[in-house]
């Protein structure tokens, strides 16, 4: 549990950058888990529900 609080806070601190490694569509969710699954990537998956192109996503501002 510690470790994954200490996980969690460096990125909230800006002391790493999770490094995002691809983006699915909402209609390739099932091939984003498979890779997660099979460990078939490096760094973060993420999958766009909302935003009508990239780069449009929600951002944090907070301190």
């Amino acid at each position: 549990m510690a470790e994954a609080h200490e996980a969690d806070r460096l990125p909230r601190l800006g002391m790493i950058a999770p490094t995002l490694s691809v983006t699915y569509s909402l209609t390739e969710a099932d091939g984003a888990t498979r890779a997660v699954r099979l460990g078939e990537h490096v760094g973060k998956v993420s999958i766009s529900c909302l935003a009508p192109s990239d780069g449009l996503g929600v951002e944090d501002h907070a301190p």
